[in-house]
């Protein structure tokens, strides 16, 4: 969530949010194509009080944080996977893949004695 984003959902949850003509719905630019997305079911009719305030903030953070990076993360993992087939991951704990991935020019001390760095 960027700044601006932040400060208007600070004015929501702190303000009666009733006079600024908002309803459950979310635009967002995808692909260069402005698309809106309902926070609920028929939430373009739904407009936003100071009742379902707090609604619209969890509902706008679940949007915002959970389905669009949920779905950058699985375009990441489709990518990987097009380089290293799921079917060989299995082979390896979740500690394991953390080393090979995240410790880049280090090999662990168990592992020394069979690799061989060229």
């Amino acid at each position: 969530i960027d700044a601006d984003a932040y400060k208007s959902l600070v004015f929501i949850a702190e303000n009666d949010p009733s006079g600024l003509m908002l309803d459950f719905t979310l635009t967002i630019t995808e692909f260069d194509q402005m698309k809106e997305i309902e926070l609920k079911p028929n939430g373009k009719d739904i407009e936003l009080s100071l009742q379902n305030q707090k609604e619209y903030i969890k509902r706008l953070d679940n949007q915002s944080l959970i389905v669009n990076i949920g779905r950058q993360l699985r375009e990441i993992q489709k990518g990987f996977h097009e380089l290293l087939h799921y079917g060989c991951l299995k082979a390896f704990t979740s500690a394991e893949l953390e080393i090979i991935l995240c410790e880049v020019g280090t090999t662990p001390t168990p592992y020394k004695s069979s690799i061989s760095m060229t």
